[in-house]
């Protein structure tokens, strides 16, 4: 249709050619102007719909662009998230997961990392804000399977571990043979080396046949029977349930446990028999152990309300029973001196207060809201958690929130190890005005680099309790440490059937821990605090005394007797 418009067009006369033309004629071309005039209108509406309808898919393409691309950005995320920056742990990171991989970081000079953005990175050769020069990360771990730039073993300057000589049982001496040319006489006989040898023997289980005699009384005719003492009424004595609890406790399942009491190859009886005991009567043994600790597990609550510093944390706990699987939740709260475990079925205020009841103090916590109602001056935020997050912000597909997630990572890498006692007011207010600027570049943000900015804004002074107050730690990684026990028990056990497993949980592992704070001998403790309850002797409490004494010492020292006066957070902190 556009050539035959074109033809006509070409045909029509024009000047003085048009001015020529007979009427007729000349009414005639203008009917064909009307015509192509006519034409050219209809071929117009024909490509504006065309044009509404191609706008339209270019706006439904663009969607589903955007779309798409939000969802690759999620997914990029997802699969870029570790234990490394977030909080997951690492028995949930990819096999071939690595800290120092370029999907992670990249190596720094002093055998850390530091985050790679997917988006984008900055091209410093020498990174002058964090100090340390950059390296290329491995291209595969399975060419590289070590960490590179990290040497096994302890740090330089960690002391070494030398085995001590014990006092032996006996002595072997072993002496040269005849010389190689002969020779059957050796003179100068002198020791030139020793070492020691370790070996257990075969566990041998004493077993003691309780025979109780009736007999009928000479005088009235009454039937009379005998009794064992208190210590002989259970079926197992103190030292071999002090085994069963200290194996369970230490990881070991309960199956695992009867397997091991089962092996005639390890534990027998004198005359070659194996141990007998079942699940029923495996339980037992805890629940006797459970009672045992009760004293000592409320004991250990009464001095973790002492102390004026206190980590706490929570994680997941189970219960199979006739209802289904219910979930409850485990707190924690440690300190230097105690650690405190309690099982409640709450993981809100209602769990937090009953943990903690009268104490006032220092709290070192996530941001998780319940810990958040604590007053900000008296609470210390974990670092860690936040540096994680800033760390896989950093590590974003999208290039700019990927260099602001970078630069928020250094500050709070660099507020996290900062020396407070070496700390001038100089550098205090240098490292405030840069958070401060951070926050305030990024809060009025949208997307997750603005969600991180407010969540800072939001603990304010709490970010630097640990420089105000001597004794406070800026992560809550000893927390988290503690709960690490629980966390292995869980992936074994899977959770409690009953209350009863509750408390037996709660109290085990608050007297294992702290027992292991304190440097007591766990299982010489353990086997005089079922002693004593088999017998039905009270349980020597003494050990707490002095723990007690100093919490108090330090809440003393903290000014924690009335209350604590806190600081401004644009004040040099000074040491307690």
């Amino acid at each position: 249709m556009d050539t035959d418009i074109r033809a006509i067009l070409s045909a029509i006369p024009r000047g003085e050619e048009a001015a020529r033309l007979p009427h007729q004629e000349l009414v005639q071309v203008l009917d064909s102007v009307v015509s192509i005039a006519l034409q050219l209108a209809r071929q117009v509406e024909i490509l504006q719909e065309e044009n509404r309808t191609l706008r339209e898919q270019v706006r439904v393409l663009t969607e589903q662009v955007k779309t798409l691309q939000e969802q690759n950005y999620a997914l990029l995320r997802r699969l870029n998230t570790n234990s490394g920056n977030s909080g997951i742990p690492s028995s949930k990171d990819l096999p071939w997961y690595t800290d120092n991989q370029g999907n992670a970081g990249t190596q720094t000079g002093d055998g850390g990392s530091s985050p790679a953005t997917m988006g984008g990175t900055e091209n410093n050769e020498n990174d002058t804000e964090s100090g340390t020069s950059r390296e290329k990360a491995p291209k595969d771990s399975r060419d590289n399977p070590k960490t590179p730039g990290k040497k096994t073993g302890a740090r330089k300057g960690h002391p070494g571990a030398r085995q001590k000589f014990v006092t032996p049982d006996e002595e072997l001496k072993f002496f040269p043979g005849p010389c190689s040319c002969g020779c059957q006489e050796i003179e100068n006989l002198e020791p030139c080396y020793k070492h020691q040898y370790f070996e257990i023997p075969t566990i041998l289980v004493k077993v003691l046949h309780i025979i109780l005699y009736r007999g009928t009384c000479s005088n009235c005719g009454k039937v009379c029977k005998g009794e064992a003492p208190r210590k002989f009424q259970a079926g197992y004595g103190p030292n071999l349930s002090a085994l069963v609890q200290g194996l369970i406790t230490l990881g070991l399942s309960r199956r695992g446990v009867l397997e091991f009491l089962r092996d005639k190859g390890f534990v027998r009886t004198s005359h070659g028999e194996e141990l007998q005991i079942s699940h029923g009567g495996l339980n037992q043994i805890l629940g006797r152990v459970s009672s045992a600790l009760k004293p000592h597990y409320e004991k250990i609550g009464e001095s973790a309300r002492t102390v004026p510093i206190n980590h706490v944390d929570e994680t997941g706990w189970r219960m199979f029973g006739p209802a289904g699987k219910i979930m409850v939740w485990l707190w924690v709260m440690v300190s230097c001196l105690v650690t405190f475990f309690m099982i409640h079925t709450n993981r809100s205020k209602e769990g937090f207060l009953e943990l903690v009841r009268n104490w006032s103090g220092i709290l070192t916590s996530d941001d998780y809201a319940v810990y958040s109602s604590w007053p900000a001056e008296l609470r210390q935020s974990c670092l860690a958690h936040l540096s994680r997050a800033a760390k896989k912000l950093s590590q974003d597909p999208v290039a700019e929130i990927a260099k602001g997630g970078l630069r928020l990572y250094r500050e709070l890498c660099r507020l996290t190890k900062i020396d407070r006692e070496a700390l001038t007011e100089g550098e205090w207010r240098a490292l405030m005005m840069r958070v401060k600027g951070l926050i305030n570049l990024f809060k009025k943000r949208d997307d997750c680099l603005g969600t991180l900015a407010r969540r800072l804004e939001k603990d304010g002074v709490s970010l630097y309790t640990f420089l105000r107050i001597a004794g406070v730690e800026p992560t809550n990684n000893t927390a988290e440490r503690a709960l690490r026990a629980i966390v292995v028990k869980r992936k074994s056990a899977f959770g409690s059937i009953s209350e009863a497993g509750f408390r037996w949980l709660e109290r085990s592992f608050s007297f294992k821990q702290t027992c292991r704070q304190q440097e007591w001998p766990y299982f010489e403790m353990l086997r005089r605090c079922i002693s004593n309850h088999l017998q039905g002797l009270p349980q020597d409490l003494s050990m707490y005394g002095p723990v007690v004494q100093v919490a108090q010492q330090m809440r003393k020292e903290l000014g924690f007797e009335n209350s604590v006066q806190a600081t401004s957070s644009s004040e040099l902190p000074k040491t307690a």
